[in-house]
């Protein structure tokens, strides 16, 4: 009688391949920020008027006030207090501190350097304050764009034209008070010159 042929192996159990990428949803695509041009924000003939009281120091009753430029990329998404300070912050200048003054005008130009994504100027007035921290006393948020002809401008909506090398383009804004000891902080208003030239 003929030997009874074996049983095949059982083959071993094997994971199913893992599906393609393709076959699975894509997550959302990272935040890219458009290029900003090369170049340098001046900003001249900084003054402000009708800037509110804050300090109390030594009894002035008078605010010391100073500004900071800030640039920063207003289409960043906000994912929480660092990421979004990360995703914003291009850098910053300040100006002097101007002691007591309801009207401080800056002699001083000062500039920025135009980082990836920029294309917002946050403009802060502060009070000065040497026992205690800085109040900020106002804020406004131009934003702007910068073109290699034509005429530099404030269009309607308040944004700047900035023409590469042209005239210094007057502005004029008004900066939101904030709050200061549970009371609202009057508006007062900005201006300086401002222009963009080529790194």
């Amino acid at each position: 009688m003929a030997p009874t042929p074996a049983k095949p192996a059982k083959p071993a159990y094997a994971e199913p391949p893992a599906p393609a990428y393709s076959d699975r949803v894509p997550p959302p695509a990272p935040y890219a920020s458009p290029a900003a041009p090369a170049g340098v924000l001046t900003m001249a003939d900084i003054a402000a008027t009708d800037v509110p009281s804050l300090d109390a120091r030594l009894g002035s009753g008078i605010s010391d006030p100073y500004v900071v430029f800030s640039l920063f990329d207003p289409q960043a998404p906000e994912q929480g207090v660092h990421t979004s300070q990360v995703q914003t912050d291009r850098g910053s200048t300040r100006t002097s501190t101007i002691m007591n003054s309801y009207n401080p005008k800056w002699k001083s130009s000062i500039s920025l350097k135009l980082e990836e994504g920029a294309a917002a100027l946050k403009v802060a007035l502060w009070d000065d304050d040497f026992e205690k921290s800085d109040d900020v006393i106002g804020k406004l948020i131009v934003n702007f764009e910068i073109a290699t002809s034509g005429t530099s401008a404030v269009r309607e909506d308040g944004s700047l034209l900035l023409v590469t090398g042209a005239a210094p383009l007057a502005f004029t804004g008004t900066l939101k008070g904030g709050v200061y000891k549970g009371k609202p902080v009057k508006e007062c208003q900005i201006s300086f010159a401002i222009t963009h030239a080529p790194s």
